[in-house]
């Protein structure tokens, strides 16, 4: 069994791309995923599963446009490369809510650089799968224009990071239902109470 650290692209708090929490919790945990927790309304979400990255995510896209609607990009991570991703932050002096790290499934291209126009003082380094944005004015105010293939990425600051590592590392205490079903998370027992999860068309 493996801890995945899921991270969804585009989760909106309104509109077509809102994501309950609650609900994907119970989604998740009906189709096979222990220990589901999320972090926050953003669509961050730490769970255990013998799948590997590419397969949990492919999974849990199905699950979210099946089950509740949106079509996401998911990004999958384990705790140890958000780890490495921590300890390699070239930013340690910034603000943690100011510096973000922008996920992606793929390399970074080597012509990402080529396509970054920074009129402020913004900085932007790029990994191996990620790419470091410094912010120093804030990501609100920033006119900071970055290449195409951004967009494919979701990011994170360094204090959801951080908490993200933690929960991974986190002993999770299961409940046990009435019927003796465990489970883990809040809301009802998944097994005694899949109907409750909708099917879209």
């Amino acid at each position: 069994m493996r801890t995945h650290v899921i991270l969804l692209r585009g989760v909106m708090p309104t509109g077509k791309n809102r994501v309950p929490m609650a609900e994907l919790r119970d989604v998740l945990a009906s189709a096979g995923f222990e220990n589901v927790r999320t972090y926050i309304a953003s669509g961050n979400v730490v769970a255990d599963s013998p799948l590997a990255e590419a397969a949990v995510a492919q999974k849990v896209q199905n699950l979210i446009r099946r089950h509740i609607g949106p079509e996401l990009g998911v990004v999958v991570r384990s705790g140890a490369d958000l780890a490495t991703v921590l300890k390699k932050n070239p930013f340690p002096q910034g603000k943690q809510n100011q510096v973000l790290v922008t996920f992606f499934v793929d390399p970074i291209p080597g012509d990402f650089m080529d396509g970054v126009s920074t009129p402020g003082e913004e900085k932007v380094i790029t990994g191996k799968r990620e790419v470091y944005i410094h912010y120093p004015d804030g990501a609100g105010r920033s006119k900071l224009k970055l290449p195409k293939i951004a967009k494919a990425g979701t990011a994170r600051n360094i204090n959801t990071i951080t908490r993200l590592i933690e929960m991974s590392e986190e002993t999770v205490v299961q409940k046990v239902c009435s019927r003796g079903h465990t489970y883990t998370g809040s809301g009802t027992c998944p097994v005694c109470w899949p109907g409750r999860l909708k099917k879209r068309p």
